[in-house]
This record gives C-alpha cells, structure tokens and sequence, in this order.
C-alpha cells in the first residue's frame, strides 16, 4: 500500500498467516504419516504371508524419502522458506526506503 510518505508499507499479516498455515498443515501431515504407520506396523506384528510382505514393501515405497509424500513434505518446506526469505527481504527493503524517505 502506498502511502504519502513517498515509500511502501507491505502489510506482512497474509505472508505471516500463510507460513503458519502451511506449516500447520505439513505438520499434521506428519502426525497423520506417524499415526498410519503405527497401525502398520502392528497389524505387521500380528499378520503374515506374501500377501503382507507385498503389503509392507508397497508401504515403504510410499513413504520412503523418493516417494510422493516425501517430495510433498520438502516441497511444502522449501515453499515455506521461500515465504520467510521474502518476508524479510520485503522488511529489509521497506527499512532502506523509510530510511531514505526520511533523508529526504
């Protein structure tokens, strides 16, 4: 938003809401990973047979670091980054242009 001091002021409210939000969520996502293989591995401890060796080796695809859950997850966590660096690059440049304003 500009404003008659001849700088910008960036209201950081959304960018602040949106780390949370998504950090928010790749932890429950995290908790919700935990919880499922909780319950595998006891139904691992009380099944057998090819059918849940076939079952278990599916299930380590799924969450092993190649997998789709695992590339989400770090996607979710460099995107998060990316926020926080831009936050503080948008604070550091409207410091400099308040700064200069007031030079002025």
């Amino acid at each position: 938003m500009a404003n008659n001091y001849g700088y910008v002021e960036v209201n950081f409210t959304i960018l602040d809401k949106s780390i949370s939000e998504i950090e928010k969520y790749i932890e429950q996502l995290k908790k919700n990973m935990a919880t499922a293989q909780n319950e595998i591995d006891i139904l691992m401890q009380n099944c057998s047979g090819p059918d849940m060796e076939q079952f278990e080796k599916q299930w380590d695809k799924a969450v092993d670091n190649g997998s789709t859950y695992s590339k989400f997850c770090k996607s979710l966590e460099s995107y998060v980054s990316f926020l926080k660096y831009v936050k503080m690059e948008y604070k550091y440049i409207q410091s400099r242009a308040v700064n200069t304003a007031n030079g002025l």
